[in-house]
């Protein structure tokens, strides 16, 4: 008796020979890593921030204002450990 070639199908996917597009490579789930920060949509650990660094200036902006922005000023003078 001839097998149909759903049931051929079938018992290849099943020993292995045969793999099936849809399903993971992998086995294991792709969630995002949340940084042990705990249950459903918690994003990072409580007090890490990134958006807390210093923002960029742009002069181009046109809500710049120049006497916000900090000018790191050079002393021509050689300091005394130095000498």
């Amino acid at each position: 008796m001839a097998r149909s070639l759903q049931e051929t199908r079938a018992r290849s996917v099943k020993n292995g020979s045969l793999r099936l597009d849809r399903h993971s490579g992998s086995g294991r789930r792709g969630t995002p890593k949340k940084g042990g920060a705990g249950a459903k949509y918690t994003w990072g650990a409580p007090g890490y921030n990134e958006d807390a660094s210093t923002p960029i200036v742009d002069r181009k902006d046109p809500n710049y204002d120049e006497d916000e922005e900090v000018i790191p000023v050079r002393s021509r003078k050689t300091p005394d450990h130095l000498k």
